[in-house]
């Protein structure tokens, strides 16, 4: 045995023992690099050149990893980590909330059991990038990389029981430096990720045969065939969009369809609501002081800057407060407000004109039908500014109405609603040229930090929906900023507290996502589980080289 651990040392340099610490550290440290860089690509994402790395680190070790049941369970293992710290630093502002709205003890248990669950689901399309690998199926890394991670994405945005989650695509981080996502108007939030991490599965390629017994050799045309042929092709992959989206930013076909104000509002989060919507009718009028009156065709105030029921008595004398800002200012107000109907009670969003009749308080009335999990439906909710006591939640809304106004046509979304592509799109396609995400960020907690990050991240998403639908959008927000969003999903500056104002705009004919939805989501889905099912019984050596 002696002289067999000597001969290995001889030939290696290395004695065994510590070739065995160094696959440890790895097996760790490849998962935690693609995890700090993903959390990295997260809003407010630190670089552009982020979202064509972070996975790089991830498929390395998954495709050194060996075939069987303990290279899937490296694998599994591996996701996780990378999950965990990916959506453990997004979402840092998740633990304080939840303790915030359901308790201390409720609320933290909760939000460890969502990142618990987002770093399995995480580790489970590693291991389905392993199986394709390893498979009958086998899979080269460049293709299994971006069909398990977009698979992946698509099933977070459709879990069912309403446990629905598309909040950290690998593509939101590009949303800092939008000219960069030109091809989202083309395949939406799921290409996008698709062609990100088709980039890395290249870049991961290129990696394992530059390293030792990759089978290139240095010094060699074979090593510069080998390593640069993959590495030229995700620079190829990477540019062409670029350019091409940078190319298309400048020369989008839009028109004006409108003048709108947007309201940031810091209001009230505790005491009776009859109180806390009395103070709303003074703040907005503060905030539009500034603004030029006479000209805005829609005034956009916060979700549930009006919470309470407005066929109440004190409802009904907020609403006539309104009704008498609307006609100062000249437009109507859309406003977040409480709706109590047959099946429950709905966070909901209604139309405040100066024509309006006292006991009519609404001609347009949506109610919030994307809500959040754990904390609009769930029985634990507390916090009365989000769901009012002893209600159990929010029911969730069934229609998908357009406010009309004037020559506006506005797609509304309620906070998290923002998130989902394809119900941006169903506005669309029902005649919508403005986007109008109402939000209250007063819910967002763990600090100036944490509330930052969830403010970048819901933003991030409102940007990714303008370019996939290449429409202009506004959002106003209770305690935190309201901006005007351009249809090359520019952000225009922000106001905290105050009205960012301006003239939306629209392309003029609708975009090939609007026109064909995802499909690059189900599409990798179906296609990875076809490939599973047909190599369940394959035991082929790992691939080294890509």
């Amino acid at each position: 045995m002696e002289s067999g651990g000597g001969a290995t040392e001889g030939l290696t340099g290395e004695r065994p023992a510590v070739r065995s610490r160094a696959a440890r550290f790895r097996r760790v440290a490849l998962p935690l690099g693609s995890g700090v860089l993903l959390a990295a690509g997260t809003p407010p994402a630190l670089s552009p050149l982020v979202p064509f790395l972070a996975l790089v680190p991830l498929a390395v070790h998954l495709a050194r990893l060996t075939a069987g049941a303990r290279g899937g369970a490296d694998a599994l293992a591996a996701g996780a980590l990378a999950g965990a710290v990916q959506h453990g630093w997004g979402l840092r502002w998740l633990p304080w909330t939840f303790a915030a709205v359901a308790g201390p003890l409720v609320g933290l248990a909760g939000s460890a059991a969502a990142l618990a669950a987002l770093a399995a689901i995480t580790g489970a399309a590693a291991w389905a990038c392993h199986r394709l690998l390893v498979g009958r199926a086998s899979v080269w890394l460049g293709l299994a990389l971006p069909l398990a991670w977009t698979a992946l994405e698509w099933i977070l945005a459709h879990l069912p029981l309403g446990l629905a989650f598309p909040w950290a695509p690998l593509g939101l981080g590009l949303t800092r430096w939008p000219e960069l996502l030109g091809i989202a108007e083309l395949v939406g939030v799921g290409g996008v990720t698709a062609w990100l991490a088709a980039v890395n599965g290249l870049l991961a390629a290129a990696v394992l045969r530059a390293a030792p017994g990759g089978g290139a050799h240095p010094g060699g045309s074979r090593w510069s065939t080998a390593v640069l042929a993959p590495a030229a092709v995700a620079l190829l992959l990477a540019l062409l969009p670029v350019a091409w989206g940078g190319w298309r930013a400048g020369r989008l076909d839009t028109s004006p369809t409108g003048t709108v104000a947007a309201l940031a509002l810091e209001l009230p989060t505790g005491g009776p609501a009859p109180a806390r919507a009395a103070a709303t009718p003074d703040a907005a009028a503060r905030a539009l002081a500034s603004v030029e009156q006479g000209r805005l065709h829609l005034v956009v105030l916060p979700e549930m800057a009006l919470p309470l029921a407005p066929d109440s008595p004190e409802g009904t004398a907020a609403v006539g407060r309104l009704r008498v800002l609307a006609a100062r200012v000249g437009a109507p107000l859309l406003t977040g407000a409480l709706r109590r109907g047959s099946e429950g009670v709905f966070n909901s969003v209604l139309l405040v004109s100066a024509e309006q009749s006292p006991d009519h308080p609404g001609a347009f009335v949506a109610d919030k039908r994307r809500l959040v999990p754990g904390v609009e439906r769930g029985s634990a909710v507390r916090a009365p500014w989000l769901a009012p006591a002893g209600s159990g939640g929010y029911a969730p809304g069934a229609s998908w109405p357009v406010a009309a106004v004037g020559p506006l046509r506005g797609g509304v979304l309620v906070c998290y609603e923002v998130a989902f592509a394809g119900d941006v799109r169903r506005l669309i396609l029902s005649g919508a040229n403005l986007l109008i995400a109402l939000t209250s960020d007063a819910w967002f907690a763990g600090g100036a930090g944490g509330r930052r990050a969830g403010i970048a991240q819901q933003l991030a998403h409102l940007s990714m929906r303008a370019v996939e639908t290449r429409t202009g959008a506004v959002r106003a927000s209770s305690g935190g900023p309201a901006a005007l969003v351009g249809p090359d999903g520019a952000i225009e500056p922000e106001a905290a507290p105050g009205a960012a104002s301006g003239v939306v705009r629209a392309a003029t004919r609708r975009t090939l996502f609007v026109r064909t939805g995802d499909l690059a989501g189900p599409l990798s889905t179906f296609l990875v589980l076809l490939a599973l099912a047909g190599g369940a019984h394959g035991r082929h050596p790992p691939v080294r080289g890509g």
